[in-house]
């Protein structure tokens, strides 16, 4: 074979051996209607793509308590917005307490020292005033939630307050009641000791007018909050500081801080999330294959209230559970893509719901970060008078010949 002629042979065998293994590849991703995410779609199987985009939605929003364990910040305050009470206690205990004084040592100073964060929810100029209190009984600051915390677990006699407008984080030192401070001493040296240590609770009075953060013990050292203790021995006069805290905040408001229409809130925090329901089944065709769909919501953020240390990120999650609502965890994620307008692909979820592999009991809308805070989300709802800004569910289909 000439040298010319074996080009010719091998320009002229390319396009084909191509479309041979293009052909074998769309045949073997061919798509499921009950597959999850987008895959090839057999143009046998289809008649063209088109576009339905549906506004016609529910939401119904939720209160939802979590456990803020874990929280940068100890939130302790009143705030009022609206005619609503946003409250914010913290419970604080400390591990490791020393085991080398039991009876004869005596506490005779002590004090807690607290680093304010500058968060404030909403007012940084108010006053922030507590109490401190004991806590009456074993409560585990991993999981507990507001609601699962009664008045009785919280003593009445204060042991120590405060009230003021911190506004660097310049040490503030609060005196405690050093009998107390000695009891958990005794305690610490003795298990059996009848009166216990279950820590302290901080909790807002009524010369609160903000709520504000201070550093909790998930920060750098110099910033956590310490107590300090000066204990009168038989000998000697010693200082010890106990360095080992573990804190949660507990928040709290009214579900008359939801708005009743026009707006859907989305809060960190107490927190408060949102279900969103799109009717949209009615309007595809039984045999319709999902190829993509499209989330977009909008953001009042004249009404809203978003720190630096809240992601601008919105989790969405499917449902599963229509009566308690609960959700699954699948990473899904509005995105800001200006400064009013998220959008995510949820394309598994509407698959799964226009297959029946799913039924659609609505989507769970959330902050990331809601265990750090009070920041709150307020977006555009369906009945909102500026229809380019309500929800919008945007899903591209094709049809699957009968």
């Amino acid at each position: 074979m000439t040298l010319l002629k074996k080009i010719i042979y091998k320009v002229s065998f390319f396009p084909l051996y191509m479309v041979l293994l293009m052909i074998l590849v769309l045949a073997g991703c061919e798509n499921n209607p009950n597959d999850l995410g987008l895959t090839f779609i057999n143009p046998n199987d289809t008649a063209g793509s088109k576009i339905l985009d549906t506004t016609i939605i529910t939401n119904s929003g939720i209160r939802k308590y979590i456990n803020a364990n874990g929280s940068a910040n100890m939130l302790i305050g009143n705030y009022i917005a609206s005619g609503n009470l946003y409250t914010a206690k913290t419970l604080l205990q400390y591990q490791g307490i020393t085991t080398s004084y039991g009876s004869g040592a005596n506490v005779v100073s002590a004090s807690l020292r607290l680093k304010y964060s500058k968060y404030a929810f909403k007012d940084t100029t108010g006053t922030v005033a507590f109490n401190i209190y004991k806590v009456n009984r074993a409560l585990n600051l991993l999981s507990i939630t507001n609601d699962s915390v009664q008045s009785s677990d919280i003593g009445t006699t204060s042991l120590g307050s405060y009230s003021g407008n911190p506004t660097t984080t310049a040490a503030i030192n609060i005196p405690l009641d050093n009998t107390t401070m000695t009891d958990w001493l005794k305690y610490a040296a003795d298990s059996s000791y009848a009166v216990k240590n279950y820590g302290l609770a901080l909790v807002p009075n009524t010369g609160s007018t903000t709520i504000k953060g201070f550093y909790s013990e998930n920060n750098l050292d110099t910033l956590r909050p310490y107590i300090t203790l000066v204990i009168q021995t038989k000998t000697s006069l010693d200082t010890i500081t106990l360095r080992f805290p573990s804190s949660v905040s507990l928040s709290n408001a009214p579900v008359s801080v939801i708005p009743t229409s026009q707006y859907f809130l989305v809060q960190s925090g107490v927190a408060f999330r949102d279900i969103m329901k799109f009717s949209f089944s009615s309007m595809l065709p039984a045999n319709s294959i999902i190829n993509e769909a499209y989330l977009q919501i909008t953001l009042n953020t004249a009404q809203s209230f978003i720190t630096s240390a809240t992601s601008n990120r919105i989790k969405v999650d499917m449902v599963t559970d229509s009566s308690t609502f609960a959700a699954n965890d699948e990473g899904f994620y509005l995105e800001r893509l200006d400064s009013i307008t998220y959008t995510v692909r949820i394309n598994q979820i509407v698959q799964r719901w226009n297959s029946g592999t799913s039924p659609n009991y609505g989507l769970s809308l959330k902050v990331p970060t809601e265990t750090q805070n009070l920041d709150n989300f307020i977006f555009y709802n369906s009945d909102n008078p500026d229809v380019s800004k309500r929800p919008k569910l945007r899903v591209r289909y094709s049809l699957r010949e009968q």
